[in-house]
């Protein structure tokens, strides 16, 4: 019988398996730090196999670091931390969502994700495109809730920053 993947809230004893998913995806840590950063995790058991973030600004959200450990790709799981970590930020507040990616650009699109301008993202966001990444955007008020209950436990509760 396979295990349950399941999402919930970052705890800090998370913290080394998020460091080691984010270098291994290419990612820094330094939004491990960062208090306005609403962390998730997937767990399989207690390992950690996935986690992503999301911060608020103004009326906007903004994704980073969401990865997930290349054994466990391809099972949803990074769809579900993505559908909930928007679930989040829409019940927060947030009317879009936008995130950067040079390499992630056909997992967003698959998602509904549209493309958008680097002015849009740096005035709606504050993000800033480096090199060859994209800008995307979606949506929070018309898009459906992630139904991540038929695939994961789900704890839809983040935090700010890791738990103490």
């Amino acid at each position: 019988m396979q295990s349950q993947v399941r999402v919930g809230r970052a705890r800090s004893e998370d913290r080394l398996a998020m460091e080691r998913l984010l270098v291994s995806a290419g990612f820094g840590t330094h939004r491990l730090d960062d208090p306005r950063a609403r962390w998730l995790v997937a767990r399989l058991g207690e390992v950690v196999v996935g986690c992503g973030c999301v911060c608020l600004k103004n009326s906007s959200a903004v994704l980073e670091n969401v990865a997930v450990a290349a054994s466990h790709r391809r099972r949803s799981i990074g769809s579900t931390l993505v559908g909930v970590l928007l679930d989040d930020a829409a019940e927060n507040g947030a009317a879009n969502a936008y995130v950067t990616t040079r390499d992630s650009g056909g997992f967003f699109q698959r998602l509904r994700w549209r493309v958008v301008s680097s002015m849009e993202a740096m005035e709606r966001a504050g993000l800033t495109l480096q090199g060859d990444s994209q800008a995307f955007a979606v949506s929070l008020i018309e898009r459906p809730r992630v139904n991540a209950a038929q695939y994961v436990e789900c704890d839809t509760r983040v935090a700010n920053s890791l738990d103490a």
